[in-house]
């Protein structure tokens, strides 16, 4: 990924979460001096997976359980 004016290298921390069909389902941005929250990847994929299996929508800092 490229990201303009953002430091002297081109690229970002980017994730993309991709479902079995090669649907992207999410894309999330991180500049390049920002870590990545696993727990959170973690908890935006069991979502991805809540919401395809049950139909329903989840709440901002849902959590599985």
């Amino acid at each position: 990924m490229v990201q303009p004016n953002a430091s002297i290298t081109p690229a970002v921390r980017a994730l993309f979460v991709i479902d079995p069909e090669s649907k992207i389902r999410a894309i999330i941005y991180y500049p390049l001096s920002t870590g990545r929250n696993m727990q959170e990847i973690k908890r935006l994929v069991i979502d991805l997976q809540k919401n395809d299996a049950e139909n329903v929508a989840t709440p901002a800092n849902w959590q599985s359980g």
